[in-house]
């Protein structure tokens, strides 16, 4: 289910996602103390890693976003 989901993803990747902003002032955040980036910006990204480095961790990034992917219910065509 999604919140089975959103707590692996959180774990995974050490973050924290927030639906709303009730959860950020419950969390103690408040929109001054957050830092955004729009779409482009987050496209136009560049690491200050060596490009092997980045690679290496981008890649592992997919596998951990990837690793549960049609392991469910309806994973194949027989249901």
């Amino acid at each position: 289910n999604e919140e089975e989901w959103v707590a692996r993803f959180e774990e995974a990747f050490c973050l924290k996602i927030f639906r709303n902003e009730e959860e950020l002032v419950a969390a103690g955040y408040t929109r001054d103390k957050i830092s955004r980036m729009d779409t482009k910006e987050l496209f136009w990204y560049v690491s200050s890693e060596p490009l092997e480095e980045y690679m290496s961790s981008q890649a592992e990034d997919l596998r951990v976003l990837w690793r549960g992917y049609n392991t469910g219910m309806g994973g194949d065509s027989s249901g």
